[in-house]
C-alpha cells in the first residue's frame, strides 16, 4: 500500500507556499520513488546529470540527484540550483521550460568593494600612488603553480612596480624565505585577508583563479585580470567563469599547465604599460553596469516579495 509522506510542520513554523525539501532522502519518500515509474520526470533527470557514479554519503548515485530535483521542479513549479554540480540540478537551462520562476541573481558580494578609496588605500600599504600595483590571489589555501610563477620570475617587475601577494597560509613561510630583501621591500605578502576590499581598491590589476566568488568580487571592484583558472575544479567550471570576462576583453585567461612557459608578472606589466589595462575595465565596468541592482539586494528583494505576497509577514 502507497503510503503518503508529508513534510510535518511545527506550530511555530511559517507556512510557505511549496512544500520544503527535506535533504534527508531515503527511499521511503514518496518524491524519491517517483523517479521509477513517472515518464514525465525520467527523461528530465537524465539530462541534468548522465555520468552513474555512486557517492560516499547517503549511497545515492548522482542520478538519483537529478531525478529528484526534476521531481521536485514539476511538481511544484519551483526551482532550486546549486553551484556543486554532483548534487543533481547544475543547469538551469536543462529544464527552463518546467521552472516558472527564475531570477538570475549572481553572487553577493561585501558592499565595500568597489566603493574603497584608492588613495587611502595605498596610504594604508606605504605604496606611492604613481606605482603600479600587481595583485596576486590564490583563495585561503593560496595556489602553487601560481606562487611558483611569481617566485621565479619577479626579477623581469620593474622598479615602479609593488606586488601585493596573497599565498595562502601553507605557501608563506616557503615564499617569503625565497625572496631576497630588496624583493621582499617591493612585496606586501599576507598568507589571507578578511580586508580584500583595501587591495583590490590599491591594485591596477590582479593575477588570480576563476573562482565565483573572485570573479563576482573582481566585477564588483573592476579592477581587470589574468585568470589561470584552477585545472581539478568540478566540471571546469573555473575555465567556464573565466570565458565569460574573456569573450567580454575583461580579462586574459591562462590555463595552469602554461604557467611553465609564460612569465605572469611580465604579462601584467604588458598590459598596465600598454594601456590595455585601461580597455579591459572600460569592458569591465560595462558588464557591472548591466546589472540592475547588486545581487544581495535582488536576493533580498525577492524574498522579502514573496514573504509579502503570501501574507507570511504583515
Amino acid at each position: 500500500m502507497n503510503r503518503k509522506i508529508e513534510h510535518q510542520v511545527k506550530q511555530d513554523e511559517p507556512q510557505f507556499p511549496f512544500p520544503i525539501p527535506d535533504y534527508r532522502f531515503d527511499q521511503k519518500n514518496e518524491m524519491f520513488k517517483r523517479r521509477t515509474w513517472d515518464e514525465e520526470i525520467r527523461p528530465h533527470g537524465d539530462r541534468l546529470y548522465k555520468s552513474v557514479k555512486y557517492r560516499d554519503r547517503y549511497g545515492y548515485r548522482k542520478l538519483d540527484y537529478a531525478l529528484r530535483n526534476a521531481a521536485w521542479n514539476l511538481e511544484y513549479d519551483f526551482g532550486f540550483g546549486t553551484m556543486r554540480g554532483d548534487m543533481g540540478l547544475y543547469s538551469w537551462t536543462k529544464i527552463a521550460d518546467k521552472v516558472k520562476r527564475f531570477v538570475e541573481t549572481g553572487n553577493p558580494v561585501k558592499a565595500i568593494i568597489g566603493n574603497y578609496d584608492k588613495q587611502k588605500a595605498r596610504r594604508e600599504f606605504g605604496i606611492d600612488e604613481n606605482d603600479k600595483v600587481i595583485l596576486i590571489l590564490g583563495g585561503s589555501q593560496g595556489a602553487s603553480s601560481i606562487n611558483q610563477n611569481i617566485l621565479d620570475n619577479i626579477k623581469s617587475v620593474p622598479e615602479n612596480y609593488r606586488l601585493l601577494w596573497q599565498t595562502g597560509e601553507l605557501n608563506y613561510d616557503e615564499i617569503k624565505s625565497g625572496l631576497d630583501e630588496k624583493q621582499l621591500a617591493r612585496c606586501i605578502l599576507i598568507p589571507f585577508t578578511n580586508e580584500i576590499e583595501k587591495y583590490y581598491a590599491a591594485a591596477d590589476i590582479a593575477i588570480a583563479r576563476a573562482g565565483a566568488l573572485t570573479m563576482a568580487e573582481l566585477e564588483a571592484a573592476t579592477l581587470p585580470s589574468i585568470l589561470i583558472p584552477y585545472p581539478h575544479a568540478a566540471e571546469d567550471h573555473q575555465r567556464k567563469n573565466a570565458e565569460c570576462f574573456v569573450d567580454n576583453n575583461a580579462s586574459l585567461s591562462f590555463d595552469d599547465d602554461m604557467l611553465k612557459e609564460y612569465n605572469m608578472p611580465a604579462v601584467a606589466v604588458d598590459l598596465c604599460d600598454r594601456g590595455t589595462r585601461d580597455v579591459m575595465a572600460d569592458a569591465l565596468l560595462k558588464l557591472k553596469n548591466k546589472k540592475q541592482k547588486p545581487a544581495v539586494e535582488m536576493i533580498v528583494d525577492e524574498i522579502l516579495e514573496q514573504v509579502y505576497i503570501e501574507g507570511i509577514v504583515s
